[in-house]
Parts: C-alpha cells; sequence; structure tokens
C-alpha cells in the first residue's frame, strides 16, 4: 500500500476499534539528536532507508526513486554530512526491484545493503550486499549464530 493508503487504513481500524493510537516507548525512532551521537561514533555508520518504509517492489520507479532520494536528503540535513550507505526497506530479493537498485546508484549511495544471508566476496554486487539479520540474543546465541553462518 502507499504510505496514504497504509494510514487511513490504520485510522480506519482505529476508529472502528475505538482505541486511543499510541506509540509504544520501546518502538520509537531515534531523534535527531540520538541520530548525530551515534553517527559521531567510528564504529557506526548511519545509512538511509527511505521515508515511509514502504516495499519498493509495491512502488513505480518514480515513487521508489522520491522515498530513496528524500530519505538521502532528510538524513543529511540532520547528521550535517554525506549519507553513502543505504538499507531496502524489509531487503529480501522480491521486496526491491532494479529499479530500486538504479534509484539508490543514481542518489548517490556508494552501497545498499539487502537482507538476504550471505557473506559478502570481492564480487558481490555493492548495491546489493547481503547481511545476517540479527536479534536481541544474549552473547552465547549470538555467539552460536555467527559460527552458524561463518563457521561452515
Amino acid at each position: 500500500m502507499s504510505e496514504q493508503a497504509r494510514r487511513k487504513t490504520l485510522d480506519d481500524l482505529t476508529q472502528w476499534a475505538n482505541v486511543d493510537p499510541t506509540e509504544r516507548p520501546n518502538l520509537t525512532a531515534l531523534s535527531p539528536g540520538e541520530l548525530m551521537q551515534l553517527a559521531d561514533k567510528d564504529l557506526i555508520e548511519v545509512g538511509a532507508h527511505t521515508v515511509t518504509h514502504p516495499m519498493l517492489s509495491a512502488l513505480g520507479a518514480t515513487e521508489q526513486t522520491a522515498e530513496i532520494r528524500q530519505s538521502k536528503t532528510d538524513l543529511e540535513h540532520v547528521l550535517g554530512r554525506p549519507v553513502t550507505s543505504f538499507a531496502y526497506p524489509y531487503g529480501s530479493r522480491t521486496d526491491y526491484t532494479e529499479e530500486s537498485v538504479t534509484a539508490a546508484q543514481g542518489a548517490g549511495f556508494l552501497r545498499a545493503c539487502a537482507n538476504f544471508p550471505d557473506i559478502v566476496r570481492p564480487d558481490t554486487d555493492r548495491f546489493q550486499l547481503p547481511r545476517f539479520l540479527v536479534r536481541d540474543w544474549d552473547g552465547d546465541e549470538f555467539e552460536r549464530r555467527l559460527c552458524d553462518w561463518l563457521c561452515t
């Protein structure tokens, strides 16, 4: 759905259910100050991820380009520096298209992450970088998962 259609559907549902739509405090976006603080660290790179988090493959090329470009512009405005990395929302191979890749390249990103597991190799497409999904695991579980992914 488009962002406008999603918002209308959610508004209709909350009205039908007679509930107050409140944000969950543990699921809020970072504030501009928190983003700047995070980006100030050498270990972490803050990258763009679209404006409204749509499944890009459900949008036309023009809408994809607008989502991708605006997210870069907005984030660069907050951080006061160039943003060179992008991540496709959801990121499985069916969630973005060749137009998405072209839009990320055209927006001036140097790389883009997808969301399918694999190891980055010298010939990996830098606009379809794989990644492993990491949850809020304890240290033992994280170590086990790392070994599952990398020790084979």
